[in-house]
């Protein structure tokens, strides 16, 4: 089984986690890859220990920090005193990966 977990930052300077099996870790590997490759890739077959399966995906933006896509793209945080206020007015990766 493909086990992966990713904890997001919860507020700013919280570090993400990234904790899989060897399995998990070389499907995320191998998006990782592909993304870098051809600006977008998706690993799937990956599981949550609770046996929910889900896909991973994966955008490579390659525009400068100060860029237009950086700035209009959501923030990431989870706690709800750390969340993009401005939700209205940004995109999300779903909406980059829809496109």
């Amino acid at each position: 089984m493909n086990l992966l977990h990713i904890y997001a930052q919860e507020q700013w300077h919280d570090d993400a986690f990234i904790v899989g099996n060897r399995h998990g870790l070389e499907v995320l590997r191998e998006a990782i890859t592909k993304a870098l490759e051809a600006g977008r890739a998706s690993g799937s077959d990956l599981y949550v220990t609770d046996g929910e399966g889900y896909e991973v995906k994966i955008i490579c933006e390659d525009s400068g920090w100060r860029e237009e896509s950086w700035r209009s793209l959501s923030l990431p945080y989870t706690d709800e005193i750390a969340q993009d206020r401005h939700l209205d007015s940004k995109i999300t990766p779903e909406d980059i990966w829809l496109g």
